[in-house]
């Protein structure tokens, strides 16, 4: 083997680490989301300031009313989307819940 079929190896190999280094491997599909386990009108998320991993899923954002009012928002990640695009009200207290999902990019559920 001589220098020259190093050439193209090399630049490969530049190309390869390039990738991984700044997440752009082939096969990753990851997307960061917000988590927000309790967030009430007029006040912040709970626990603050927190994130969210998964790499086969997307970003959840969902919204619980009563009696048309805002109660809390939950953001966080999902594997399954059976529930995302969905709305239903629970019988025992009669809350209103409607959940949302993006794949689009990072952090995508932050203003849902």
């Amino acid at each position: 083997m001589g220098c020259r079929s190093w050439g193209p190896w090399v630049a490969l190999t530049w190309l390869l680490a390039a990738c991984v280094f700044f997440g752009l491997s082939p096969g990753a599909h990851g997307i960061t989301c917000r988590r927000c386990r309790i967030e009430e009108p007029g006040s912040r998320c709970f626990p603050a300031t927190t994130y969210c991993r998964v790499d086969h899923g997307g970003c959840l954002a969902e919204r619980q009313y009563k009696d048309g009012k805002l109660l809390k928002r939950i953001k966080d990640c999902y594997i399954n989307g059976t529930r995302c695009e969905t709305s239903w009200t629970t019988q025992e207290d009669e809350i209103e819940h409607e959940v949302r999902c993006c794949t689009d990019r990072d952090y995508c559920n932050k203003t849902l």
